[in-house]
This record gives structure tokens, C-alpha cells and sequence, in this order.
């Protein structure tokens, strides 16, 4: 699992699963389509399929930086 504060990428999931979030942050969750998560990653989803990768591990520091308000 990636460090606190960290964006993740959750492959698709072999079952069912419990997450228990303590303290303060924030989660955001989206569920793709077949197929429809391919342009984001460039290759096959089924590759991460039981994992979760730090996005960083996907697509390096630059796009995720996140901007100054």
C-alpha cells in the first residue's frame, strides 16, 4: 500500500474487501468501464489486478504535482 498522503491506483479486486480510514484526509474512489481505464495506463488493467500501486509507480511525479491554490 502506498504512504499516507500519496495518490494510488487500486487494480481490480479478486474479492470483496474492508478498508478502515482513521484520522484525517480525504479518499476518492472511481469505478471504469471494461476497457475504458486503457488511455489512462497503456496497457491492459488486468496487469494490476490484486494490487495497488503508488501512481507515481504509473506515471511518475510530474502529472500528479498537485497545484497551488
Amino acid at each position: 500500500m502506498p504512504d499516507a498522503g500519496r495518490l494510488a491506483v487500486s487494480g481490480v479486486g479478486r474479492g470483496r474487501f474492508t478498508s478502515v480510514y482513521r484520522g484525517t484526509g480525504r479518499v476518492f474512489g472511481v469505478k471504469f468501464r471494461s476497457g475504458a481505464f486503457l488511455p489512462f495506463l497503456g496497457a491492459p488493467v488486468s496487469g494490476l489486478t490484486g494490487v495497488v500501486v503508488a501512481a507515481e509507480q504509473l506515471w511518475g511525479s510530474r502529472p500528479l504535482r498537485r497545484r497551488r491554490r
